[in-house]
């Protein structure tokens, strides 16, 4: 019977783990939520400061970013649906617990460093 040398155990095992690592990178990206429809943009209050203004859980969740700030990087701002981040920090930028659903979605690794 053919012996199997510990390389190619370690080739496998790495192999394996690599293939792990893959899913699970897909799995980080695979949780985003889709973006809303116009039709549930359309239902939503405009608010002037900006989602990144808003403190409070009910009117950041009946919100859109009604700022000036059109784009942050390449991510949209204004007109954005504002996204409530649990009550704590959104992002390692600032203290927001609220913002603008595509620089939340798309924004870590380029307009911010990590997404709380």
């Amino acid at each position: 019977m053919a012996r199997i040398s510990d390389r190619a155990i370690w080739l496998v095992c790495f192999a394996s783990a690599s293939l792990g690592i893959a899913r699970d990178q897909q799995a980080l990206t695979d949780w985003r939520p889709a973006p809303p429809t116009d039709a549930q943009l359309d239902s939503l209050v405009s608010a002037g400061e900006g989602c990144l203004g808003i403190f409070d859980k009910q009117l950041c969740l009946s919100s859109k970013d009604g700022s000036s700030q059109q784009m942050l990087e390449a991510y949209s701002v204004k007109g954005e649906a504002c996204v409530w981040c649990g009550g704590g920090r959104c992002t390692s930028n600032n203290n927001a617990t609220c913002g603008p659903f595509d620089l939340l979605m798309s924004g870590e690794g380029r307009a911010f460093d990590s997404f709380y």
